[in-house]
């Protein structure tokens, strides 16, 4: 919730500012992204850009709460245990590919599976099945994840989950362009081969140097999106990063040292 109130803030001030010129927001991300994939993400500066360059069934609110993203609406059985999450006509991938419901059952269903290799698979154990199939009990075909439809996923749960629809607003429950997987596997998520369903697209990732993520004119809720770009820096020291920020090379900074709060100005708003 902090990263969203500093975001809200510094484009703000971006468009206050700078309203005739590119709206380009730079952020300090701490150290190098290891991957872009939804399914092997673990790290912070990983998960940053992706909840900006992919999105899921739903978003996380500034109050903690779920609110519609690619899902515009869902339904929970009388016995709490099948969630069905209706998609918002008309979704497209940020190559132009329309976005269907079975995307997130594959993407859902690679994540589990061992051969993926994912480190954070446990936040889907409340799926039927999924701890199953992570621990190689079961196939990943058997995860409760179905599309009904075009735009009707259908998610079965082993017991009553009451944040399970919290739960779904992970970056990690985002889907995965499958052709792009199956044709680059590993290196599908390099610039030019990612392909994502957020507000925001990969435009370039030049190791140790930045992630320029650009506006996806694909986007649902493009309209909206006020920014051009969004360019993530990798500084891995504090002190450098903060001093790139006072120096006006960083718009927002996301780690400050204790001892050097003093000097950080602290807008007002009005």
């Amino acid at each position: 919730m902090l990263r969203r109130c500093l975001l809200v803030l510094a484009v703000s001030l971006l468009v206050l500012g700078r309203a005739s010129a590119e709206q380009v927001l730079r952020i300090g991300n701490g150290s190098e992204p290891a991957t872009l994939d939804p399914a092997l993400s673990e790290l912070q500066p990983d998960l940053q850009i992706l909840h900006e360059v992919t999105e899921g069934l739903v978003t996380i609110g500034p109050a903690g709460e779920a609110l519609p993203g690619q899902a515009e609406s869902w339904t929970v059985s009388d016995d709490a245990l099948t969630y069905r999450f209706t998609l918002r006509p008309d979704l497209h991938w940020s190559n132009g590919a329309p976005l269907k419901a079975e995307d997130f059952a594959w993407s859902w269903r690679r994540t589990v599976d061992p051969k993926t290799g994912s480190k954070y698979a446990f936040p889907f154990y409340p799926i039927l099945n999924a701890e199953e199939i992570v621990t190689g009990k079961a196939a990943p075909e058997t995860l409760g994840v179905r599309a009904i439809d075009d735009r009707t996923l259908e998610v079965r749960l082993k017991a009553p989950t009451g944040f399970f629809a919290k739960l779904v607003g992970l970056p990690q429950f985002s889907p995965a362009y499958r052709p792009a997987v199956e044709q680059y596997g590993p290196q599908y998520t390099r610039a030019g081969n990612f392909v994502g369903n957020g507000a925001f697209l990969l435009a370039e990732w030049t190791p140790q140097s930045r992630v320029v993520v650009a506006r996806n004119p694909y986007y649902w809720g493009a309209a909206a999106v006020k920014l051009d770009k969004v360019e993530y820096l990798p500084i891995e020291n504090q002190n450098e990063e903060l001093k790139r920020y006072r120096a006006g090379e960083l718009d927002v900074t996301m780690d400050v040292p204790t001892d050097q709060l003093d000097f950080v100005p602290t807008p007002s708003v009005a």
